[in-house]
């Protein structure tokens, strides 16, 4: 019996130990992020204190201190992010600004909600070749076109040398074909992601002979692009990259309004007060 009472007392001990000890780990993960927030390193921090919860389930003390802290760390990265994405953004829209001077905008206010912008020496739709316009969102569209003894092709391939690059295969309503008298007239649309980096390829060979191959029909027809249509698809492709990020720089911009928002009630703070003097 006594040595039953001693198992037991050694077992309780080694219990209050291991919990003494876990304690003190549990601090040190605290402590540690702790001092990624106040360097800046906002992942690593969090990383430290999902390891709290991950490790020390049943230390709540440690557990509410974690969370406690984990609000303070997303507070500060949403201040910090909403403070670059508000000095970024009239930065890329001044970019993309400068860059529609060379495109026209249409939109058809009746049928459509988002406009588009088509680079201005691209009046219409050559009867062999490529065209590209962009939306006000920076989703970019890629026509190939092409009329002559029907083909049934699918895919764009350009190619430099030995380089290239080719889009996803077109299907359904981004083909459409019509043939009359065995003269046939073919389009297909891509967007992204089917363009499959056709664009960022134009784009990065400007100054080089680019060859377009029409494939995945009954047969493949090529053509050298022209130097028109090089810079068209090229001006395209950056438009449609800096009106991405103007769209995105948005988006960070009321995310992180959104996180003050939420988390100050947690600390007992006016998320009014946390905001930037540009945004109260």
């Amino acid at each position: 019996m006594k040595k039953i009472v001693f198992i037991s007392l050694i077992l309780v001990t080694f219990l209050a130990s291991c919990k003494k000890d876990d304690t003190v780990r549990a601090k040190e993960y605290l402590k540690k992020a702790e001092q990624m927030l106040a360097q800046g390193n906002y992942n690593s921090a969090k990383l430290s204190l999902d390891s709290i919860h991950l490790l020390f389930p049943r230390l709540v003390p440690m557990r509410q201190a974690a969370d406690t802290l984990m609000y303070k760390v997303e507070l500060a990265e949403a201040k910090r992010n909403l403070i670059f994405a508000d000095k970024m953004l009239p930065l890329q829209k001044h970019v993309a600004d400068s860059l529609m001077r060379s495109f026209r905008y249409e939109k058809n206010a009746k049928y459509e909600d988002v406009g588009r912008y088509i680079y201005k020496t691209q009046s219409g739709m050559n009867r062999i070749g490529l065209k590209a316009y962009v939306t006000e969102l920076g989703e970019m569209t890629l026509v190939s076109a092409y009329t002559g003894s029907p083909l049934g092709f699918t895919k764009t391939k350009v190619s430099v040398n030995d380089l290239f690059a080719e889009t996803v295969a077109g299907s359904g309503d981004s083909r459409t074909a019509f043939t009359h008298q065995g003269q046939s007239w073919e389009n297909v649309s891509y967007t992204d992601p089917e363009i499959n980096g056709v664009d960022n390829f134009i784009a990065h060979n400007l100054t080089a002979k680019i060859v377009v191959a029409l494939e995945g029909g009954k047969r493949s027809y090529s053509y050298a692009l022209s130097q028109g249509e090089k810079q068209a698809i090229t001006q395209s492709y950056y438009l449609a990259e800096m009106l991405r990020n103007v769209v995105r720089l948005k988006k960070d911009i009321e995310k992180a309004k959104n996180k003050i928002t939420i988390v100050c009630p947690h600390l007992r703070l006016n998320p009014q007060d946390q905001l930037p003097e540009t945004f109260r």
